[in-house]
């Protein structure tokens, strides 16, 4: 059934977004694919780092944000979920997306879904293909030097995984969202290991060593760097309170 209702608010449009499907009967990359080719490839404009993994994501996705505006850049941090407004999971330089943007961008890309609502093959881009769409329209349009983009669920069929990041970093693996990503904790893995990219650089900081080999297997056919904290890369944590953390990182 389509959704047709008005975006002429702010509530208004997040209501719409969040009428939108969550889970469709097959996971695939073509909705958000088709999705971001009709707003011309956003997602190329600029330079990403990828985060998955079980524990940790989002936070390692703040921190590298955090370093990479220390150093100069300008940057849009994506992630997901909120914990109390929409606006939270689309910063750039510190700042939240203003719901004025929402609106805007909700009003663009709505047509866009119906549209592709009316082909025959019925493509249907779900909730997280637009939020993430929608994402990469509003970093294009600022023109940041990086994005850091933390995945919604897995990885290799996450929404998410339509850029060619610099680097792709997975934390850590355990059991999580079995009835999408597999029951094992190498079949887990090996959707994670989707975000890995040819010709690239991966860091991980799993400890456990049959995750590392398929990390390390992956990487190899695919002719990209491999990093193991704990191993090329180590730290030592200095202090620590809630204003943020200071830390010595050796390695690279």
């Amino acid at each position: 059934m389509r959704v047709t209702l008005g975006t002429s608010t702010y509530n208004e449009a997040v209501d719409w977004l969040f009428k939108v499907r969550r889970l469709g009967p097959d996971r695939t990359l073509e909705p958000i694919d088709r999705l971001v080719g009709l707003l011309g490839n956003p997602q190329k404009k600029f330079r990403s780092i990828h985060v998955t993994g079980t524990n940790g994501k989002g936070s390692t996705s703040a921190m590298i944000a955090s370093i990479l505006r220390a150093a100069g850049y300008s940057v849009g941090l994506f992630t997901s979920p909120h914990l109390d407004c929409f606006t939270e999971r689309i910063v750039v330089d510190g700042e939240e997306i203003s719901e004025g943007t929402i609106v805007r961008l909700v009003s663009k890309i709505r047509p866009l879904i119906e549209k592709l609502d009316e082909e025959p093959e019925r493509v249907r881009p779900l909730f997280f293909d637009i939020v993430t769409a929608l994402a990469f329209e509003y970093f294009a349009e600022r023109k940041i030097d990086f994005a850091v983009l933390e995945v919604g669920m897995g990885g290799r069929l996450d929404a998410t995984n339509v850029i060619q990041p610099l680097i792709s970093i997975i934390t850590n693996i355990s059991l999580e969202h079995t009835q999408v990503l597999g029951d094992t904790i190498l079949k887990i893995a090996y959707e994670k290991a989707g975000i890995i990219k040819p010709n690239s650089v991966l860091v991980t900081a799993t400890q456990d060593d049959a995750v590392y080999a398929l990390f390390k297997e992956t990487c190899q056919r695919l002719n990209t760097e491999i990093y193991r904290v704990g191993k090329e890369i180590s730290f030592r944590k200095i202090d620590s309170d809630l204003k943020g953390q200071s830390f010595i990182v050796a390695g690279l």
